[in-house]
């Protein structure tokens, strides 16, 4: 089956305009996210899904630019823009990487992917209320008949938006589980690794930073103490 990621993103976000083409070390924040999903051995192909309005051009010119397809939808209608980007390359499954987390481990993309085989489930979340990993580390896998079937089922304008959100709220018509078991020691629900402010990114550039500029060196365990540490040196800054 041919899995493929699909990255949402938009330029006009109120709290953040245009995170997703800030720089970090001289790379935007998205061109991370694309490093990480190329490392991933369960990805066939990566999708950028943005819109139809002329303010998400740049975000189309960037992935001109990566040489990755782009498909451009409704803005409220995440949903469907969502299923629009993954019957544009024949998805079978559907990673979703969110662009404002560009730090998504390839170690836990894979385990998810392997799991909703294993296990014969449709869907499989990271969301950090079911895993306690921190929130933009994980992400989602779910298939495209499904998102089918959402597109169909879903009417609540706050479920459009959010593209996963009904399966929560009828959780019994969906074969789903949250991705794990996680081991304690990767488990850290007080970090995040999404950027929606600018403190957030501030603290994602700091990690980067303390890390240094090479992707191949940034796996999960390395990520989590690196952040717990930037965490505990923001704590003392404000005491």
């Amino acid at each position: 089956m041919k899995s493929v990621a699909i990255i949402p993103a938009r330029m006009d976000s109120t709290r953040l305009p245009g995170k997703g083409l800030l720089e970090i070390s001289g790379q935007p924040m998205l061109s991370i996210l694309l490093d990480r999903l190329r490392r991933s051995d369960v990805i066939d192909e990566i999708v950028l899904a943005t819109t139809v309005r002329a303010s998400d051009d740049a975000l189309a010119d960037w992935a001109n630019a990566e040489n990755i397809p782009i498909y451009r939808g409704s803005l409220e209608n995440v949903l469907n823009r969502f299923l629009g980007a993954a019957r544009s390359v024949q998805a079978d499954l559907v990673f979703r990487a969110n662009g404002d987390s560009p730090l998504l481990s390839p170690e836990w993309i894979e385990r998810g992917r392997r799991q909703l085989e294993a296990e014969g489930l449709e869907f499989v979340t990271g969301k950090t209320s079911f895993t306690r990993l921190p929130s933009g580390i994980a992400g989602e896998w779910i298939k495209t008949n499904t998102l089918e079937r959402l597109n169909r089922l879903v009417l609540d304008p706050e479920d459009l938006e959010h593209v996963t959100s009904y399966i929560f709220k009828s959780e019994k018509d969906f074969k789903w589980a949250p991705l794990g078991p996680v081991e304690p020691v990767y488990q850290n629900d007080s970090l995040r690794f999404v950027v929606d402010n600018k403190k957030d990114f501030e603290q994602l550039e700091e990690i980067i930073n303390r890390i240094g500029p090479d992707v191949s060196e940034w796996s999960y365990p390395l990520l989590l103490e690196t952040a717990s540490s930037v965490q505990k040196d923001s704590k003392k800054v404000n005491l």
